[in-house]
């Protein structure tokens, strides 16, 4: 029996990941996410109703890990974020970002200690 593609394996999660991908302003495909994925440059998190996809950025001068895309079911995602925190820290990231729309603040994320730092206008 051959293994799944990283495809097949979000196909579940498509929708959730194209509107997660209109949000962020149509910067890339449900395909380029995969691409990413293939090619080691994101990292996915499945759960049984929701994902999250991730990017270590290594900036110049610190390791942030981003949630890229988030998408399914918020209390779920909520379990899922401190097994993504951890993975981080043992990649070497010291911080973690959540790129997201407004609403995203209003979540477990703001009684979990994050803070809003950054508006992108368009």
């Amino acid at each position: 029996m051959s293994e799944r593609t990283i495809a097949e394996e979000l196909a579940p999660y498509r929708a959730d990941l194209e509107v997660a991908l209109a949000y962020g302003g149509h910067t890339h495909s449900f395909d380029d996410v995969v691409a990413r994925l293939e090619a080691g440059s994101a990292q996915h998190w499945r759960g049984v109703e929701s994902i999250v996809i991730t990017e270590i950025i290594d900036y110049p001068q610190r390791k942030t890990c981003n949630v890229w895309l988030a998408g399914g079911n918020l209390a779920e995602i909520a379990r899922m974020v401190p097994v993504l925190e951890a993975w981080a820290r043992e990649m070497g990231c010291t911080h973690a970002s959540f790129t997201g729309r407004k609403g995203w603040a209003r979540t477990f994320l703001s009684r979990d200690g994050w803070t809003p730092t950054l508006e992108v206008l368009e």
